[in-house]
């Protein structure tokens, strides 16, 4: 985002913020359903604390010292053609079983929870 002035709100790594405790490291790793060891918790957070500061000390560069951005590389388009047949060969092939004309996939909802 160069030319626009962007206010970057401070990170929050003192000790104070929630998340960065043993009870914030815990709560995230439900959240993102992470199973660790009581432990691995007293361990996390010292090392959050190093990543947050690090993160802080890079958002104090200034815009002026960073390179300028490359621009990406161009995307190589293939031409859109249309083939006959409808597909259903190809699926029947690469499934590994076909049920009244569909693949069975496994649930990926736990009814449990």
């Amino acid at each position: 985002m160069r030319g626009r002035e962007v206010t970057i709100p401070p990170m929050a790594s003192d000790p104070e913020n929630a998340f960065l405790t043993e009870g914030g490291v815990e709560r995230i790793a439900r959240l993102a359903r992470l199973s660790l060891a009581p432990g691995e918790f007293e361990r996390l957070v010292p090392q959050l604390r190093s990543i947050l500061h690090h993160i802080e000390r890079i958002a104090e560069i200034p815009d002026a010292e960073l390179p300028p951005p490359e621009d990406p590389p161009v995307t190589p388009l293939r031409p859109d053609v249309a083939v006959p047949g409808d597909g259903r060969e190809e699926l029947a092939r690469n499934a590994g079983s076909v049920v009244h004309g569909h693949v069975p996939v496994p649930r990926v909802v736990d009814a449990s929870r």
